[in-house]
């Protein structure tokens, strides 16, 4: 069986900024596919706010080692981050997250 990408989309910053929203909702629609789950509206607005408030605030943020990755697989857990972005010495959080 061939092994599932670690994320549905990822990219290093400055290409995440440079891609069309278009193209990130494509891939995070196939990720969706690849893993039997249906695209509601409500899942592809979020993931436009999500993209959109990314676009906004990573400008300036983008070197060569920063990454954006959406809908990260958490291994052997079976749950996925919404979206995870690496920053070299920077470690944030989402104070809503509930494991």
């Amino acid at each position: 069986m061939p092994s599932l990408p670690r994320a549905w989309y990822s990219a290093p910053t400055a290409e995440f900024l440079a891609t069309s929203e278009e193209t990130i909702l494509g891939a995070l629609s196939a990720g969706s596919a690849r893993h039997g789950l249906d695209v509601t509206p409500a899942q592809t607005a979020a993931w436009q706010s999500q993209i959109d408030i990314l676009k906004r605030e990573l400008p300036g943020l983008d070197d060569a080692h920063s990454a954006v990755f959406f809908e990260f697989v958490i291994p052997r857990m079976g749950r996925r981050i919404d979206v995870v972005v690496l920053l070299p010495a920077a470690i944030l959080q989402d104070h809503n997250f509930r494991p």
